[in-house]
């Protein structure tokens, strides 16, 4: 699960969809997308999955590596 806060404000409350389905088991990965290179590491959240903030630039740049990485045949882990 993705979200994207570009805005200066990136904070989340206890009820805020993505903290809510971050606590779900269903959930494999839960990432914060934010606008200031400063904004990053993991929330304070007790969830059982971790929500994991990072910067826009950053998020991009892991993207386009995975996307190269698939189309040169090797797999995502599991």
């Amino acid at each position: 699960m993705i979200e994207v806060k570009y805005r200066e404000d990136t904070s989340l409350k206890k009820n805020d969809a993505i903290v809510e389905l971050a606590d779900s088991t269903d959930t494999l990965g839960a990432v914060l997308v934010t606008r200031n290179a400063d904004d990053y590491g993991v929330l304070p959240f007790k969830t059982s999955t971790p929500i994991v903030k990072i910067p826009a630039f950053a998020f991009l740049y892991l993207l386009g590596h995975a996307e190269r990485e698939s189309k040169e045949g090797m797999a995502f882990p599991q």
